[in-house]
C-alpha cells in the first residue's frame, strides 16, 4: 500500500505515465492520418522505444506505488513487443520488409504453431500485402488498448483525487 509520502511521488510517475501512453497513441494516429507528411522511419522507431519506456516507467511505478501497475506492465510486455514489431513494419521501407522477413522466418522455426501463426501474422507464409493489412490491424488494436490503459490510470487517479480523505481513531476520538 502507498504511504502518504510515497503519493506525491507516485502520482507524478502516474501522470508521466498517461502522458507517454497519450502522446505515443497521437503521434501514432498522427501518422496515420498524414502518412506522407513526415519520414516515417524514425518517428516510428521512437515510438517502438517509447512503448519499451512505458513498461519500464510502469515497473518503476509499481516498485514505489502499488504493485498493480508493475503487474500490469509485465502483462503488458507482449502488447508492447506486438506495437513495437507492427509499427516498424508500417512504413513497408527496405528495412521493415528485411525485419519482416526475419520474424516471419523466426515464427515458421516453432513446430506445430509455427504455420498458423505465421498466417494469423503475417497474412501467410509469404510476405506482401496481407503482411501489411495485418499489420496495420494489430497495430491499431494495440493503440486503442494503450488509449484505453491511459483511460483506466486517469481514472484512478481521479477517484483517488475526489474519495474523502481516511480519518485515524484518534481524530475520531479526539
Amino acid at each position: 500500500m502507498a504511504t502518504s509520502e510515497n503519493r506525491p511521488r507516485t502520482r507524478g510517475l502516474e501522470l508521466l505515465l498517461v502522458g507517454l501512453l497519450s502522446g505515443l497513441a497521437l503521434v501514432d494516429v498522427a501518422l496515420l492520418a498524414s502518412p506522407f507528411g513526415v519520414p516515417a522511419e524514425p518517428v516510428r522507431l521512437l515510438l517502438a522505444v517509447g512503448a519499451f519506456g512505458a513498461v519500464a516507467l510502469a515497473v518503476a511505478l509499481g516498485v514505489v506505488g502499488p504493485r498493480r501497475y508493475a503487474v500490469g506492465a509485465v502483462a503488458s510486455v507482449p502488447l508492447a513487443v506486438l506495437y513495437a514489431y507492427t509499427g516498424l513494419l508500417l512504413p513497408w521501407t527496405q528495412f521493415s520488409y528485411w525485419f519482416a522477413q526475419s520474424g516471419l522466418e523466426l515464427v515458421l522455426r516453432f513446430p506445430f504453431v509455427g504455420e498458423p501463426l505465421a498466417v494469423a501474422l503475417f497474412g501467410g507464409f509469404t510476405l506482401g500485402e496481407a503482411t501489411l493489412g495485418a499489420a496495420f490491424h494489430y497495430h491499431y488494436a494495440v493503440v486503442g488498448l494503450g488509449v484505453l490503459a491511459a483511460l483506466s490510470v486517469c481514472v484512478s487517479l481521479f477517484r483517488r483525487r475526489s474519495a474523502p480523505a481516511s480519518r485515524s481513531p484518534a481524530e475520531d476520538a479526539g
